[in-house]
């Protein structure tokens, strides 16, 4: 099984983009997970959501609208600082961590592919 999982980049930024993108999405999925379990206000679960949800729409627009999945992508990051301010515990740890590494991201495909600016 774990060899029909795809093979990381080569070492370089597009490795440092697929590592940050995939622990920004598994850090915004274990802080809405955890309020989920928790059986949090749906306020803070839409809230929580909401960096899931543009990520998938941020993917699909990637090659077909550059400059909307960029500002989706800064959009995420805003989101998540927001929830970082907004709540508490290993929520605020999830949101913090998943903002750093979707900035990450966003800085390196900037690097790598340009920004549609």
């Amino acid at each position: 099984m774990i060899a029909a999982l795809p093979a990381l980049p080569e070492p370089g930024l597009l490795r440092v983009l697929a590592l940050a993108a995939s622990l920004g999405l598994a850090a915004f999925g274990v802080a809405l997970g955890i309020s989920i379990a928790q059986r949090r206000p749906r306020e803070q679960l839409t809230f929580l959501s909401l960096p899931l949800i543009l990520a998938a729409i941020t993917f699909a627009l990637a090659g077909r609208a550059p400059i909307l999945h960029e500002i989706l992508s800064l959009l995420i990051v805003g989101i998540a600082m927001r929830n970082t301010l907004r709540y508490t515990g290993v929520v605020r740890v999830g949101q913090v961590v998943g903002a750093v590494a979707w900035f990450t991201a966003v800085v390196c495909a900037s690097t790598l592919f340009g920004s549609p600016w």
